[in-house]
């Protein structure tokens, strides 16, 4: 059924509630950000799938957590959604089926 998957407006956070969120965070410092995917910048363009169109997936999400990195300061910021275990980043890691202590990654 993957010909056929959707997603649904629901599914994404309301541009009010977007708004309080990020009135909530901005300008503060965090040790850790927990998220289920990463801010549009830090996408792994290698693990999209090739049979997905992308011009039809929805990165309101992405691009919302964009405008929190930009107007944040944290240690470090853990995501899941893409399928793979890895750092993206120096402060960036990426969870799918690893289970690790949170020392170890607080102090990489």
């Amino acid at each position: 059924l993957i010909n056929h998957w959707q997603w649904f407006p629901s599914e994404q956070m309301t541009s009010r509630e977007k708004g309080d969120c990020f009135n909530k965070v901005e300008r503060r410092a965090f040790d850790l950000v927990l998220s289920h995917t990463c801010p549009y910048s830090w996408q792994p363009f290698d693990l999209f799938l090739p049979f997905v169109d992308q011009s039809k997936v929805d990165n309101g999400t992405e691009q919302f957590f964009e405008d929190i990195l930009q107007n944040i300061e944290f240690k470090k910021w853990c995501y899941g959604h893409f399928h793979d275990d890895r750092w993206q980043n120096d402060r960036a890691r990426m969870f799918y089926e690893d289970c690790v202590k949170l020392n170890s990654i607080m102090d990489k």
